[in-house]
């Protein structure tokens, strides 16, 4: 008998292995897709302004977010990179770009010369009603001709589904 109890562990074991090796154990990716409003109160650390809305379309390929100012971004989901062009002070710089999944949480990571800023989109309750953004900036540059690195977050909004206000 304990020879058939071992037998049936090893097979329950192998078969959890080739479920998870073939991601039939792994949960959905979450859609972000949806207008979202900015929730009073629940921006960290709190001194955060409340922060434009946003809308966000996805797809199995793609996610585009557009900010308040109409502004678009599409992302791959791939994990392969975009590119986009940001101005600023009437110089134009080459952002890349890259969207990965840990789990359930996106993690945007864009990057120029000097400068690199991550968000992670994840939802903060099983509804998916509440989008969680956490951001961070990374500024690299020369002060009195040494390098240094200033870190500008991490801070986190907090949206609920709701109608655009732009």
């Amino acid at each position: 008998m304990k020879t058939h109890g071992r037998s049936t562990r090893w097979l329950v074991m192998a078969l959890a292995i080739v479920f998870i090796n073939t991601g039939l154990l792994t949960q959905p990716l979450p859609n972000f897709s949806g207008t979202w409003v900015p929730i009073p109160g629940r921006a960290q650390p709190s001194f955060l302004p409340a922060g434009a809305g946003l809308t966000i379309r996805q797809d199995s390929k793609t996610i585009v977010v557009q900010q308040e100012e109409g502004l678009a971004r599409t992302y791959r989901l791939d994990s392969e990179p975009t590119q986009h062009e940001e101005k600023e002070s009437d110089v134009t710089h080459t952002v890349t770009a890259r969207a990965s999944w840990v789990g359930t949480k996106l993690t945007i990571t864009e990057a120029r010369q000097g400068w690199k800023r991550e968000r992670t989109y994840f939802f903060d309750n099983g509804l998916q009603t509440e989008l969680s953004i956490t951001s961070a900036t990374t500024l690299l540059h020369t002060r009195n001709g040494a390098l240094t690195v200033s870190t500008i977050g991490p801070s986190t909004r907090v949206y609920r589904k709701g109608t655009a206000q732009f």
